[in-house]
């Protein structure tokens, strides 16, 4: 039986190459979009596109149903914003998706983060 994997971030570096390695090994991939400027990163990738955001718990729950892996690429990782540009995508939304995984069953949840998260300060 083929699995399905739902990949957050999609549409980034990380996730539009993970999305095609997955295709290429024999996954369904569903593609968490939240920008149709950025789907190009798709471009002759056969994944499913789901439109949603880490911040819509409803969006995230829609793009869940059925899936058996969730890999979290999805992430805000740069030297400004304000605070809610950073808590929705790393905090809150990864808690929205790790309380989906356990409430669908999800077998395996990934999370895939960057040391970016730490500033781009000089420091080690």
């Amino acid at each position: 039986m083929v699995k399905t994997v739902l990949v957050t971030g999609a549409t980034g570096f990380v996730g539009s190459n993970l999305c095609g390695e997955l295709i290429k090994h024999g996954y369904n991939v569903r593609a968490l979009a939240r920008n149709k400027n950025k789907l190009f990163m798709l471009d002759g990738i056969k994944a499913t596109i789901v439109w949603g955001t880490l911040g819509n718990p409803e969006a995230l729950a829609t793009a869940a149903k059925g899936v058996d892996y969730i890999i979290n690429v999805a992430g805000k990782a740069s030297d400004w914003g304000d605070y809610n540009s950073f808590v929705v995508p790393n905090i809150s939304g990864v808690q929205y998706l790790l309380d989906i995984a356990l409430k669908e069953n999800i077998k395996r949840f990934v999370h895939i983060s960057s040391v970016a998260i730490h500033g781009f300060g000089n420091h080690i």
